[in-house]
């Protein structure tokens, strides 16, 4: 299994919702053409199956669950790697911030 970090979760041996520690999913914040850039920029977080994708999951609920969980992310990106929003722009083809605010 593929071994990624998380610039926003610690300790990924729990879900990053719960801290449920069984049936844990590695859920790409930046998903589709950006999977890639979301394990080459640690945007990953683990999640327990009711998290992800079940009932409470950020893919049963995207504009609820993903979109602040995407805006979480960028600012924290920001952060850590000292870059702009036109910078996260550019690598992830939108300002989620800017949609949390909506």
């Amino acid at each position: 299994m593929a071994r990624f970090f998380s610039i926003l979760q610690q300790d990924m041996s729990k879900c990053y919702e719960c801290g449920e520690t069984k049936n844990l999913e590695y859920h790409h914040i930046m998903n589709g053409a950006y999977k890639k850039k979301s394990e080459e920029y640690g945007l990953i977080v683990r999640l327990c199956r009711k998290h992800h994708t079940g009932e409470e999951g950020v893919h049963t609920f995207p504009q609820e669950r993903m979109i602040p969980l995407k805006a979480k992310a960028e600012k924290r990106w920001l952060e850590v790697y000292g870059k702009t929003i036109d910078d996260f722009r550019a690598e992830f083809g939108k300002n989620y911030l800017e949609e949390e605010e909506c």
